[in-house]
């Protein structure tokens, strides 16, 4: 079928349509546009035809924002890995790491407070993610109610109240450790947030209302990742009934193209970092409690090293662990942070002569970057199989993701670090409510060490 022969059936087939583009006859370009893109049989997958105008109405309104070249990749790859299996997987050997124990810690910890003092760091939290895991248990959760009922389905998980006595959220605890640090070192680091559409606002009012006493407004920023429409397995738009599209967030990796946005004024909220001083930035997940973003020896590795990037990651200690693991692609020569959910059992359990894991580093995403560094051209990661709820039908779906950690594969790996902390002290993930790695095990972790 032609596109034109496309764009016809479609205004044939559904009166709502015919209505809408006689309302708005602007629309017209709008549906060639998709048809030409190969997404207008999309419309008759998911829409009934007794649909009325509001649908479309919708529908177009979501389209408007759609980036067309980005649904072109994800479906060429969705289809592509449809046909060849889950794709290549790479060669991967061992990357050198450090460790940040022993003889020189001290030093680096000098190194790294003394940039502290001089204003070189910023910190960014990845703030915008959905959290459906994390949700999922809230209808027993009496909390979880509380602040779904308050922000909607929607609701950051970091202003979820994690703390087990003041019941402060985990951005309450990690803006409080922010400003404990600008005391220490007579230089607050700014703060950005990554927010995602539905959640800044929610953010807004956060940095506005509950930023520690003292913690100055004007040096947080909050910035909204782009986000883009899931596609079914078949490479199809996923329509709701009230004819919105599915869209999900670029992945943290969206930061880079976040912090170059003009939206946020010349030079973007980089261009913002660097009027301030900032020459370099932590990056980290808001469900980590124990991230740790200003430890001044992790920020004196990475300076003394020169790295474009450094990579925080802990010792693997389950061969299936449900981690990325940093490596070396033999044949690319770059490093790789190789995904739990596409690596291959055989890579993950191999070990070395000495019967030891030969791949070790695990990825944490709590990551160092250097401004100058950032772009906004990773590559993206397809993610498949997700199940979205149409109308309480269970819709396999895929997207693209941006990783920030592949801004490794684009750098030459002399310019890359990777610093092996001590997992119980950095590393303290927050997934779910209860059971592993969940809000159960997070109260723990905080009651050790008397944060409440």
């Amino acid at each position: 079928m032609t596109r034109d022969s496309e764009f016809d059936g479609a205004v044939r087939a559904f009166e709502g349509l015919r209505a809408h583009l006689e309302a708005v006859p602007r629309d017209c370009e709008l549906l060639r546009i998709l048809c030409d893109e190969g997404f207008g049989a999309s419309i008759g997958r998911w829409v009934p035809m007794s649909a009325p105008p509001a649908v479309f109405e919708r529908l177009f309104l979501d389209l408007a924002r759609v980036d067309f070249a980005w649904l072109r990749r994800l479906r060429s790859d969705v289809l592509a890995a449809a046909s060849d299996g889950s794709g290549v997987v790479p060669e991967l050997v061992p990357f050198r790491y450090s460790e940040l124990s022993g003889a020189g810690t001290a030093d680096l910890a000098s190194r790294g407070e003394a940039d502290l003092a001089a204003g070189r760091w910023g910190v960014i939290i990845f703030a915008g993610g959905a959290a459906t895991r994390f949700w999922a248990g809230a209808s027993g959760h009496p909390q979880a109610r509380a602040i779904l009922s308050r922000y909607g389905g929607n609701a950051p998980k970091g202003l979820f109240p994690v703390a087990p006595i003041t019941g402060r959220s985990f951005l309450d605890l990690f803006a409080e450790q922010m400003l404990q640090s600008g005391r220490r070192h007579g230089r607050m680091a700014p703060l950005v947030l990554m927010a995602g559409r539905a959640t800044r606002d929610a953010l807004l009012e956060w940095v506005e209302t509950s930023l520690p006493e003292g913690f100055d407004r004007s040096l947080v920023k909050v910035m909204v990742q782009a986000d883009h429409p899931r596609l079914d397995m078949d490479g199809h738009l996923i329509i709701r009934a009230d004819g919105s599209l599915v869209f999900t967030g670029d992945g943290h990796g969206g930061v880079f193209k976040a912090l170059l946005d003009p939206e946020y004024g010349d030079g973007g909220v980089a261009g913002w970092l660097r009027g301030l001083g900032v020459r370099s930035i932590v990056l980290h997940n808001v469900d980590n409690v124990a991230a740790m973003a200003l430890e001044p020896a992790r920020l004196g590795f990475h300076a003394r090293g020169g790295f474009s990037m450094t990579m925080s990651a802990v010792l693997r200690v389950d061969p299936l662990e449900k981690v990325g693991i940093i490596a070396m692609n033999r044949v690319t020569g770059r490093v790789e942070v190789v995904e739990y959910s596409v690596c291959p059992v055989q890579t993950a359990t191999a070990v070395d002569a000495a019967g030891r894991l030969l791949l070790v580093p695990a990825h944490i995403n709590t990551n160092l970057v250097e401004l100058d560094a950032v772009r906004p051209d990773l590559p993206p990661t397809l993610y498949g199989g997700k199940e979205v709820d149409i109308g309480g039908r269970l819709v396999r779906a895929c997207s693209h993701e941006m990783l920030n950690q592949s801004l490794a594969g684009l750098l030459e790996p002399s310019r890359v670090g990777v610093l092996v902390l001590d997992r119980d002290r950095y590393f303290q993930p927050t997934k779910s409510l209860d059971g592993v790695d969940s809000l159960v095990t997070t109260r723990e972790w905080l009651a050790r060490r008397g944060i409440d």
